[in-house]
Order: C-alpha cells, then structure tokens, then sequence
C-alpha cells in the first residue's frame, strides 16, 4: 500500500486502520466508503460535522478552531475529472503532501483536484475504486496538514 509506506518513511502520525466489515458499504463484490459512511467517520473521528456553505449537496469537513477545510465532499460529472463518461459521482478532495500526490494520481481512482490547488490538494472518486482504507489515511493526512 503506498500511503502506508509514505506514512512510514515521513515519520507519519497515520495509524493502522482496523478493517470493520460494518463501516463500508458492498458494490459488486468491492468494499467502498461512500458519502454518507466518510461524514459518519468524519463525525466519529474527529467530532466534525459536514458545513454546507453553498446550500446544495455539497459540504466542507472543516478543524472547528481554525475553520480550515481538511476535506470537501461534492457531486460532479465525472468529465469533470477527464473521464470520458456522463455519470454524476461523488468526490473527495483532500490536501496532500506534493510528493504523495504525484504518485497516486498515476492509479485509478485518483485526479488531480478539481477546484482547488492541485499542487496540494487530491480528488478521489468514491465509487470503490480507492479502498475505504486509503481514504481514511489521505483524510487523516488532510487533516494533519491543515491543523495550523
């Protein structure tokens, strides 16, 4: 797994993640995290409730003292994200370190950042493809890189 390995070699807070069968929901035989079960660990994790700043679907996972984003979950035509496809998806954006970065955005599942610096910031698509696991560490890795 390559975030586990970059969380080692950095030195990284990123802990295990203990794989429970009841936090993830099954498409097609794949484990995935959809929208709802990343706001309900989000909620858990870290206490943080989804903000809706533009009155639509679309919410900011934001450190309730300095009011940083660490993640933003939103629907988009997967065009959006270069595919070749019209389905609408949900999507994840977290802040990243530049040298992760390049390296996942070369597997499935990852984009550069829509909307957002995508020298530092990640989209991943929640439709299975990214495992429940490494959402987890990139979330938490956000939300480490956003605390100050």
């Amino acid at each position: 797994m390559l975030i586990g390995a970059y969380a080692q070699k950095t030195d990284s807070a990123i802990s295990p993640i203990r794989k429970n069968p009841n936090d993830m929901t099954e498409r097609n035989g794949r484990r995935k995290m959809d929208r709802q079960e990343l706001l309900e660990w989000a909620k858990e994790t870290y206490g943080t409730e989804p903000d809706y700043p533009w009155n639509d679907e679309n919410c900011v996972l934001r450190h309730e003292n300095n009011r940083k984003w660490y993640a933003l979950v939103m629907k988009l035509n997967e065009k959006k994200l270069g595919q070749k496809g019209d389905r609408i998806v949900d999507v994840l954006n977290v802040k990243c370190d530049p040298l992760l970065i390049g390296s996942l955005r070369t597997q499935p599942g990852y984009f550069p950042a829509y909307h957002m610096n995508k020298d530092r910031w990640l989209s991943i698509i929640l439709d299975g493809t990214v495992s429940p696991d490494d959402i987890k560490d990139l979330v938490k890795l956000s939300h480490q890189l956003t605390k100050k």
